[in-house]
């Protein structure tokens, strides 16, 4: 090769070789490069995703917002509250980061604090959700619902009805007189374990028969108008601001102390309680009017008690009417939309002209002149079910209520007990009825009757062995047994035993709990709930012992007074002279046991 090939090739070579080497060094800087920003990426998925605080909201000087580099402070948990976010939000979020050539996984949101490892997630752990605020489309505005009552938005609402259920629903019955004297709408209370008011869960319907009680206001002509509690609270949340006015109203026994008299009469005083710290710290439901009426606003209006002079009924027939007037005179109830009341009365308002014990018992309702009477039926569904339970053949039910009973009395009231049901269900022997007092049953002799339904208030089985107080109660006020109790009603067990006198002549003893036991698995879950209830429970009771070919009861030595007897004896009265389709009239609503105290 001539040489001066040979320098024409040397001299390219010396030309490309920085070029080459610069190649070189470029293709391993990028190498190298690549390498550390994986290496940083890897890194980055073990650092926590951060939210960077928004500076419009934190104070500079209080919690100041640190650059990439600097140390987070020592308390920033407690500085920084996480963000509270809607799913509307975290879909717009998602949706800001994004490009269109990049996944979501690998974008991640600015973090001040590298040093804090923690696992990235996304999207953000939703804590706490804000609760929706529901307008339904039928109650957007007052005059949807307020136009269609004859009172406007102007209502009663029951805030507590004292008593358990069979007293509970004749205050209900004078409610319902009170707020057509106040021109006002009656919300139905709710219902649950025996008590009405708005501070329990079920609906009206579940102890009672709406339609019914509609009807009958309809076919009397009396100018109420009644709204459930369920559509009331809807109008209520669908309010955009507490637009109703509230004042609660406690219709007390005897009023509270250190409380200023504002009206007195010869039946009635009026008072509010001096200086009360809160609307709602003098009131037993505070609780409740505040959580379930938030939309309510009570602050304005304290909180007024009326209170009887006397307890003598007959005297204040008319105590309704005082009462409709001081509320109408004092109450300031023309600004007030809500009136809430607390009744704890024991006893009624408007009284019969002509006030028999039966119309008394049994919730017939009258003002100071002659009113039609209004009675409060029992559901269908409650109907229904103290038929499947009911005994198919004739039987005898007994309603024992053994509280405020002497407990030394009881075991020799649960013989003159067994005397009576030995004289009514097993043949007449010559010293029938010796033991009983003298008493001679107004029934005639039912040697056919093989079942006897036993009621108590005591809270045992009619079939287990005693338990004491770990069984279920059955009275919120009867809470406290002794040995005398477990003695009687082992008598009366013993007595229906295989061994026993009446089990020798086929008669079997029965009760709720055994065929609440069989009905239960046959119903659907919310009837078998509805069975659980207590309320319910004494409901099925008194129907069973309405029903019932004869019914036994304690007299007043040997059982309490009590309302639910008498609303069975008032019931089955009217069976004595008008019997359904089937049936038998009965010959004796009532055979009693033991003395009455009255003679």
């Amino acid at each position: 090769m001539p040489s001066s090939q040979r320098l024409t090739r040397l001299g390219w070579g010396v030309l490309l070789l920085p070029i080459l080497i610069l190649s070189i060094t470029t293709t391993l800087y990028h190498l190298l490069s690549t390498m550390k920003h994986a290496k940083a990426a890897t890194s980055l998925k073990r650092t926590p995703l951060w939210i960077a605080p928004d500076p419009e909201h934190i104070s500079s000087s209080t919690i100041p917002i640190p650059s990439p580099a600097s140390s987070p402070p020592s308390n920033y948990r407690q500085l920084i509250k996480p963000p509270v976010v809607t799913r509307e939000m975290l879909n717009v979020i998602s949706a800001l980061h994004v490009s269109d050539d990049e996944e979501p996984d690998n974008v991640y949101r600015y973090n001040p604090y590298p040093q804090l490892q923690y696992p990235l997630r996304w999207p953000p752990v939703v804590t706490r959700l804000p609760e929706a605020r529901i307008f339904p489309s039928s109650y957007k505005n007052r005059g949807d619902i307020c136009s269609s009552l004859p009172s406007g938005c102007r209502f009663l609402l029951p805030l507590y009805i004292g008593e358990q259920e069979s007293k509970a629903r004749i205050h209900f019955l004078q409610l319902l007189m009170l707020t057509e004297r106040l021109n006002r709408t009656l919300i139905l209370p709710d219902v649950s374990k025996s008590h009405l008011g708005g501070c329990v869960k079920k609906p009206f319907e579940w102890y009672y028969d709406l339609k019914d009680l509609r009807r009958q206001i309809d076919k009397t002509g009396l100018r109420i108008s009644v709204l459930e509690m369920g559509k009331f609270k809807r109008w209520l949340n669908s309010q955009y601001t507490p637009v109703q006015q509230g004042r609660i109203i406690s219709l007390d026994p005897s009023p509270p102390r250190s409380a200023t008299v504002v009206y007195s009469d010869e039946l009635v005083q009026a008072v509010t309680i001096s200086q009360p710290s809160s609307v709602y710290d003098e009131h037993k439901l505070s609780w409740c009017a505040a959580t379930k009426f938030r939309k309510v606003n009570f602050d304005a209006h304290v909180p007024l008690h009326i209170s009887p002079h006397s307890v003598d009924q007959e005297r204040d027939a008319n105590i309704g009417g005082s009462i409709g007037d001081v509320l109408l005179q004092w109450g300031d109830i023309e600004a007030v939309d809500v009136l809430a009341i607390n009744w704890d009365l024991r006893r009624k308002i408007f009284l019969p002209v002509t006030s028999s014990r039966d119309q008394l018992d049994e919730g017939a309702v009258y003002g100071p002149e002659p009113r039609p009477d209004l009675q409060l039926s029992y559901s269908t569904e409650l109907h229904d079910l103290a038929t499947q339970i009911t005994p198919s053949e004739a039987y005898l039910a007994v309603h024992w209520r053994m509280e405020t009973v002497e407990d030394l009395l009881l075991p020799q009231c649960a013989q003159l007990l067994l005397d009576k049901l030995r004289e009514i269900l097993l043949p007449r022997r010559p010293w029938s009825g010796f033991f009983s007092g003298g008493q001679q049953s107004t029934a005639t002799s039912r040697t056919d009757i093989k079942t006897v339904w036993f009621a108590s208030d005591y809270p045992l089985s009619s079939t287990s062995l005693p338990q004491g107080v770990d069984a279920p109660l059955k009275s919120t006020t009867f809470r406290v047994f002794s040995m005398w109790h477990e003695e009687a009603v082992s008598m009366i067990r013993h007595a229906f035993a295989s061994d026993g006198e009446f089990a020798r002549h086929g008669i079997t003893l029965t009760g709720l709990d055994e065929q609440l036991d069989r009905l239960k698995s046959a119903v659907s879950e919310d009837t078998a709930f509805l069975l659980e209830d207590s309320g319910a429970q004494g409901i099925l009771d008194k129907l069973v012992a309405i029903g019932a070919d004869v019914f036994v009861a304690g007299n007043t030595s040997c059982a309490r007074k009590s309302s639910f007897t008498r609303q069975i004896e008032t019931a089955r009265k009217q069976r004595m002279t008008t019997a359904g389709a089937g049936e038998e009239l009965l010959v004796s609503a009532v055979e009693w046991f033991g003395e009455s105290a009255e003679t």
